[in-house]
C-alpha cells in the first residue's frame, strides 16, 4: 500500500507571499508530494523580537494563499497549542495522528544551516526528511562548505529543491505597507486585499 508523502511547511507567514507559494509548488512537483501542509507558528523561537501581527490574521492570510491549490492545506496546530512553536512538537503530533505517512520538512537553507540549534534536532531528523530550498546568494556562499559536508554525511536525509526561486523577505513587504508603497507583485491579490482591509502593518 502506497504511503502518503506530506511536507510540513512552517513559518511566521508574516505575511505569506508568492515566494512561499513558489517553493511549495516546486516541492510538491519535484518530490511527488501528496500534500504540502502550511503551518503558521504562534511564536517562533528564532523571531521573538520581530513584530508579528495577531496569529489569527496570519492564519487567515495563509488560508487565502493556499486556496485553489488542491495539494495545499493549512494546519493551525501551533496556533492552537500556543506558546513558543517548536518543530519537534509539531512533528510528534503529526506522527501520532498519522503514523503511516512519510513526513518531510520544507525549509530554506538558512533555516537548515541552524537546525542543530533547534530543540531536539536529532529527533527532527529521525521523524522527517528535509527538503531544502535555496535562499539568497549571500547565504548560499556563507554555507557552501557546510552544505557540501552535510550532503556527503547524510545524503539520504537531505533533499535539495532545484530551481531559481523568488527570494522575498516578509520584512520588505511589511516595510512597503508601512510606507503606503505598492506590494502588488509580491503577494496574491487576495492577501493584499486582506492586509489593506484590516489595516495591517501600518505601524511597522
Amino acid at each position: 500500500m502506497k504511503r502518503d508523502r506530506i511536507a510540513l511547511f512552517g513559518g511566521s507567514f508574516n505575511p505569506p507571499h508568492i515566494g512561499h507559494l513558489g517553493v511549495a509548488s516546486a516541492a510538491a512537483t519535484q518530490f511527488q508530494l501528496d500534500e504540502v501542509r502550511w503551518i503558521p507558528n504562534y511564536v517562533s523561537p528564532t523571531k521573538m523580537l520581530v513584530p508579528a501581527i495577531d496569529a489569527v490574521h496570519r492564519l487567515e492570510m495563509t488560508k487565502l494563499v493556499v486556496a485553489n491549490h488542491p495539494s495545499f492545506s493549512v494546519w493551525n496546530v501551533e496556533i492552537e497549542r500556543g506558546g513558543t512553536s517548536y518543530t519537534v512538537d509539531t512533528l510528534r503530533t503529526a506522527r501520532d495522528h498519522h503514523p503511516d505517512v512519510d513526513w518531510f520538512l520544507l525549509m530554506g537553507e538558512d533555516a537548515y544551516s541552524s537546525l542543530d540549534s533547534w530543540r531536539e534536532p536529532e529527533t527532527i531528523r529521525k521523524f522527517a526528511r528535509m527538503i531544502v530550498y535555496p535562499r539568497d546568494q549571500g547565504v548560499r556562499a556563507a554555507h557552501a562548505d557546510q552544505e557540501a559536508h552535510e550532503d556527503q554525511a547524510s545524503p539520504e536525509d537531505i533533499l535539495r529543491l532545484q530551481g531559481d526561486f523568488i527570494d522575498i523577505a516578509s520584512s520588505r513587504i511589511r516595510e512597503l505597507f508601512s510606507t503606503g508603497s505598492d506590494a502588488t507583485d509580491l503577494l496574491p491579490k487576495t492577501v493584499e486585499e486582506y492586509i489593506r482591509s484590516h489595516g495591517l502593518y501600518q505601524n511597522d
